[in-house]
């Protein structure tokens, strides 16, 4: 993922445009016919138009001033932390050739896994020669039994979960942890009808301001991209 984004950088940089990172935006304001981008290390990008394409909690206070009941709308929506506990084993490991991408966890099991990717299956240009590395998610809303445990206990919490479930033999020869807070959107039903009144509202309170992201329609990649280009068609069609 990371080099996805670097790529895309790298070509947006290529075509002109100035990119700018670890610059946080601090307001929206309107001028007439434009917008002025007000940064937080006091610049100002003179815009035609301005895609939010921040989480929820995020765009809501950039939001507030131009569309209240928008930003309230997106102030709501709840998150989930989790945590990737990536784990790479020795192939004798497993008892048998695991052949599957993965699997989900429901939360009637009580684990703490809430899933777990074969990573050298799914990806198979990045797997070594005997070894398996898997890809374990923790955290889900409601549940941060996994999240308080420092890393360490972590590992060995997964590690012992993974053992129950696959029948492992040997121990991990490494391991890495990722904690993402507050980076999971919740749902509700008629989340989507919700997401459409607010676009609505939105447009008639601060046209040229559209919002994207996982909050919207999907966190699944493929749902993000149809969110980043209806917002990129709405500001220049």
């Amino acid at each position: 993922m990371g080099s996805l984004v670097d790529a895309l950088a790298s070509s947006l940089i290529g075509f002109g445009v100035d990119v700018r990172v670890g610059t946080a935006v601090h307001a929206l304001e309107r001028r007439a016919d434009r917008w002025l981008v007000v940064l937080g290390d006091g610049g100002i990008v003179d815009a035609d138009a301005v895609v939010v394409a921040a989480p929820a909690f995020v765009a809501a206070p950039l939001l507030a001033p131009l569309s209240p009941v928008a930003a309230d709308a997106l102030a709501a929506i709840e998150y989930a932390s989790v945590g990737l506990v990536t784990l790479s084993y020795p192939e004798k490991a497993f008892g048998r050739a695991f052949a599957g991408s993965g699997f989900l966890v429901p939360r009637t099991e009580g684990k703490l896994l809430t899933a777990c990717s074969v990573y050298t299956n799914k990806w198979p240009h990045l797997a070594q020669p005997e070894e398996v590395v898997l890809r374990a998610s923790v955290g889900r809303t409601g549940d941060g039994r996994g999240l308080a445990l420092d890393d360490d206990a972590l590992v060995d919490a997964v590690h012992a979960e993974l053992t129950e479930m696959l029948g492992l033999v040997d121990r991990p020869t490494a391991t890495r942890v990722s904690r993402w807070d507050r980076s999971f959107p919740q749902f509700p039903a008629g989340h989507l009808a919700a997401m459409d009144a607010v676009e609505r509202v939105l447009r008639a309170d601060a046209p040229g301001v559209v919002i994207t992201g996982a909050y919207l329609r999907g966190v699944g990649i493929p749902a993000c991209i149809g969110s980043a280009r209806a917002a990129a068609a709405s500001v220049t069609g």
